[in-house]
Parts: structure tokens; C-alpha cells; sequence
């Protein structure tokens, strides 16, 4: 799995926003695949900035659920990510 340095901080921000869906939203499965990428990414991030982009997509999960409601945003990210997250 090769890990461009330039889609490290999407990915990692991806893996916080999913990370935050997986513990908020009722799924039965997330892809461990943006996890693994995010890890590798942290070794050319830094852990700091890895934990500061982390964060931003967690955020990103808290703000969204808040303005469309957190059912909407968990049924819209298993629709819209098919192969990430499942009910």
C-alpha cells in the first residue's frame, strides 16, 4: 500500500471522520483500510500533526451532524462511502 505524501492529510482527516462515525453511528462495519493508510501516513506526518488532522475530521463529523442531524449524516456517509461503513 503505497501512501502518496500529498493524500496523507485527507486520509488521516477521513480516518477521523470515520473513526468519530464509527462510535456515533450504528454501523456494523468500517474499512480498516483508512485506518491502516492513516497510521502509515502518521510516520511521515509526525504524531503531532497527525493528531491535529485527526482531529479536523472529527470535527468535520461533529459539525455536519449538527447542521443536517446525526441519523442523516450517518445514513449519507454509508451511502456516499459504500466501502468504508455498512449498517
Amino acid at each position: 500500500m503505497n501512501v502518496r505524501a500529498n493524500n496523507c492529510e485527507n486520509i488521516i482527516k477521513m480516518d477521523g471522520l470515520f473513526s468519530k462515525a464509527h462510535r456515533e453511528c450504528p454501523f456494523s462495519y468500517y474499512a480498516f483500510r483508512f485506518h491502516q493508510q492513516s497510521q502509515m501516513c502518521g510516520e511521515k506526518t509526525g504524531e503531532t500533526k497527525w493528531k491535529q488532522l485527526f482531529s479536523q475530521g472529527a470535527s468535520t463529523f461533529d459539525s455536519k451532524a449538527a447542521s443536517m442531524g446525526k441519523s442523516a449524516l450517518c445514513a449519507k456517509l454509508v451511502k456516499d462511502f459504500p466501502m468504508t461503513v455498512k449498517f
